[in-house]
């Protein structure tokens, strides 16, 4: 599972990754959740960097009748690979609306023997930042959707992270992880002209050597980010 990531400002996602910006500049946000704005590539405009909700909003979902927001009941932050063709919310999406959600890494909990109070029993559990070696950019792959509103006319874009079971080195720290695409396979999951189940292929899991780790204190200190996961 993917449930928090740390994002980059965007000149350094722009000028890395050669895109063109078209909305506000936003500046490096170490600890994102869901339903927050994440920066995206998409297959419907792959030279561009844009911002969309985290959390897919389905087409079909309703408007609250008081804030006009959507009702969405659903966890659609991840994505489970193992579902997108038979999910009456991912297929449709499914070689039609790929993008990629550009990270610096994200955060996986890893629960330890140990425990953290003794009057209630809570085990302990350590924070890791987890993203791809050797690189300050880690790209997800996703889908995204647009939802209207069709009593007003808003236009909310969202995304969610595809994720698979992790792979054996990894599944100490987390069951599942996101599925990762390479700086060369990113082009491949965003062309719409290449067959999806060639786009499918270079979303599958990653070997062992792809990833590296960095054990957090806090979650959302930027001197400790800085010091550990900028150095």
């Amino acid at each position: 599972m993917c449930g928090r990531v740390a994002v980059p400002q965007s000149v350094d996602i722009f000028t890395a990754l050669d895109l063109i910006l078209k909305e506000k500049e936003h500046p490096i946000d170490i600890n994102v959740p869901p339903t927050a704005s994440v920066p995206v590539i998409s297959d419907a405009n792959p030279k561009e960097l844009s911002y969309k909700r985290w959390s897919l909003i389905p087409p079909f979902a309703q408007p609250d009748p008081k804030s006009g927001k959507p009702l969405v009941k659903l966890s659609t932050f991840n994505a489970r690979y193992d579902k997108l063709l038979n999910s009456n919310i991912w297929k449709p999406l499914v070689g039609k609306r790929h993008c990629l959600v550009v990270v610096n890494g994200y955060y996986e909990w890893e629960e330890l023997d140990e425990w953290a109070d003794d009057k209630h029993k809570k085990k302990k559990k350590q924070p890791h930042f987890i993203k791809q070696k050797g690189e300050d950019l880690t790209l997800l792959a996703g889908l995204w959707s647009d939802w209207v509103n069709k009593g007003t006319g808003e236009i909310i874009s969202s995304c969610t992270v595809i994720t698979h079971e992790a792979v054996a080195a990894w599944g100490k720290i987390h069951d599942r992880m996101p599925a990762f695409v390479t700086r060369e396979d990113s082009k491949i999951w965003l062309d719409s002209e290449i067959p999806v189940q060639d786009r499918l292929k270079v979303i599958q899991p990653v070997g062992e050597d792809f990833l590296e780790s960095v054990k957090i204190d806090t979650v959302g200190d930027i001197q400790e980010f800085e010091q550990k996961v900028l150095k």
